[in-house]
């Protein structure tokens, strides 16, 4: 890489995720829909999504041609970016690496959805601003960001 000023950035999660599916696309066959971490703002995340519904569509489908199915579309330069990185380790390590991002994707799904429903506690400013379900939702989701 080149010396930029700054610090240097962790790749996102997202980002380690897609590059893990790109190196070996049937680590897509782990994760079962629908996933959790569809909801997540964040920017990537309906690529991976995408990458993983072509992986289940075409399972034993190639990196070449996962990326050749982005081809005319802004996303592939940067795919391509990403494949061409070496990962370090072998499949049983970048299977636990894949399943490990998704459970952070997952609790940051969690932690995302604690904060709105928190805020909206806070807006009304008394308990029953949640509905009932609402209420088991968030104990549900407090739940899995303390897992």
């Amino acid at each position: 890489g080149g010396g930029g000023a700054g610090p240097t950035q962790k790749p996102s999660i997202v980002r380690s995720a897609i590059a893990l599916l790109l190196q070996k696309p049937a680590l897509a066959l782990e994760l079962q829909p629908p996933f959790r971490f569809a909801a997540l703002r964040q920017p990537g995340i309906s690529l991976l999504i995408e990458l993983l519904q072509v992986v289940y569509e075409r399972p034993d489908i190639s990196t070449g041609s996962l990326i050749e199915h982005f081809a005319d579309r802004d996303e592939q330069a940067a795919l391509q970016k990403l494949a061409s990185q070496s990962m370090p380790g072998d499949d049983e390590r970048w299977r636990e690496a894949f399943i490990g991002a998704k459970t952070q994707l997952d609790r940051q799904t969690a932690q995302q959805r604690i904060d709105e429903l928190t805020a909206k506690w806070r807006e009304i400013g008394t308990s029953s601003a949640l509905s009932a379900e609402e209420r088991a939702e968030l104990k549900d989701m407090q739940q899995l960001v303390r897992q």
